[in-house]
């Protein structure tokens, strides 16, 4: 079934994603190796793709060939790079009214380098017009979107600075599309910050309007402080629950969704945590890991807005996460909703369990999880 644009009149018919934030064009360099200072490595591949956690998540989605309609809220610059994302996204069918086209300031955009045998990336990144974000684009009145998603907070420098109150325009922005009758979700970024404290400064205001929050483990450390170690031997540690129910108690309406390359975990208020593993994909699979975190996002808002059991969310989630990993882009790799799917049932799901605190563990599985519940 192809995606429409057409709006919906009544709330009780509200469809569709609306994603703000940011927007850049990935300029990607596969290298042989990552040299030291004042050495030199050599550059084997170049791809120029989409980047940026809301132009990211879009395309996953478009790739996906979802059956409702997508909206882009930001803005890019009036030169080269602005007009290529204007035009990706017409072509992607995502909705560009609230695509702002400004000029005198530069599309923001980020030199990637990916080496080339282990896919792990080193960002380069020019602001641009990501720094012109503000507040009244977030006008929400007679949107008929049933979700807004923003990606990524810590980078929009107009929202996220701190009032005398200690809040921020995210938090706001997030407050109006509560209002309009909205689910929402949040995305964040690993990025520099001027104080240990930046991240949870910039983000916890916007919680209590914030019905899931989405972030890999070292965004969960940047705004917890909790140093939790490395996932292994299919285990999820002790700490990413700890860590995952502190974030809940500072706000966060229904679940907090932590993800990190072993699969994810999903922490609600009154429902046991569920644990889902990722995907077995074989060895020389990866092409690269830039853009996996959006996908996984671009999967499970997919799976809520059809509101599909959360369990099903999730594995929706780390099978599109998985599939982008196939591509050194970061929306290339990404195939239909079926596409998915059908790796998933090719490759299987790794087995994962959640360790208590004296340990040992229990694993939860498929039938054994239960659900938190969306309204």
């Amino acid at each position: 079934m192809g995606r429409t644009n057409e709006k919906r009149s009544s709330g009780a018919n509200k469809e569709g994603i609306c994603i703000g934030g940011h927007f850049n064009l990935d300029l990607i360099r596969v290298i042989n190796e990552w040299p030291e200072e004042q050495k030199l490595c050599f550059i084997t591949a170049e791809e120029t793709g989409n980047g940026g956690g809301a132009y990211n998540t879009l395309k996953d989605l478009a790739n996906m060939q979802t059956p409702f309609p997508l909206e882009a809220i930001g803005v890019v610059g009036d030169d080269a790079y602005g007009k290529q994302i204007v035009i990706d996204c017409k072509d992607s069918k995502i909705g560009v009214s609230k695509l702002l086209v400004v000029s005198g300031e530069a599309t923001s955009y980020t030199n990637v380098f990916t080496v080339k045998n282990t896919g792990k990336r080193t960002f380069f990144h020019q602001p641009g017009t990501n720094k012109l974000v503000d507040l009244p684009h977030f006008d929400f009145t007679n949107n008929n979107c049933k979700h807004f998603h923003l990606a990524y907070l810590p980078m929009l420098e107009r929202l996220s600075e701190l009032g005398p109150d200690g809040s921020n325009k995210g938090a706001e922005v997030m407050k109006r599309a509560k209002v309009a009758g909205m689910r929402t979700s949040m995305d964040l970024v690993v990025c520099p910050t001027p104080t240990p404290t930046f991240m949870a400064d910039v983000v916890t205001p916007a919680l209590p309007y914030t019905d899931v929050l989405v972030m890999n483990m070292a965004e969960c450390e940047m705004l917890t402080r909790v140093c939790i170690p490395k996932a292994a031997d299919g285990a999820v540690p002790y700490l990413a629950l700890v860590a995952c129910q502190q974030v809940l108690a500072l706000g966060v309406q229904q679940a907090v969704v932590l993800h990190f390359p072993q699969g994810c975990i999903s922490v609600s208020k009154d429902q046991e945590p569920i644990v889902q593993g990722t995907l077995a994909v074989p060895d020389g699979y990866v092409a690269g890991s830039d853009g996996a975190g959006d996908a996984f996002a671009a999967g499970l808002l997919l799976g809520w807005h059809k509101d599909a059991p959360w369990e099903e969310c999730l594995k929706l989630a780390v099978a599109a996460s998985c599939a982008s990993l196939s591509h050194v882009t970061c929306s290339n790799g990404v195939p239909s909703e079926t596409g998915c799917l059908e790796l998933a049932s090719k490759f299987g799901y790794m087995p994962l369990v959640c360790l208590k605190s004296d340990s040992s563990s229990v694993e939860i599985g498929e039938n054994a999880c239960i659900s938190p519940r969306h309204r």
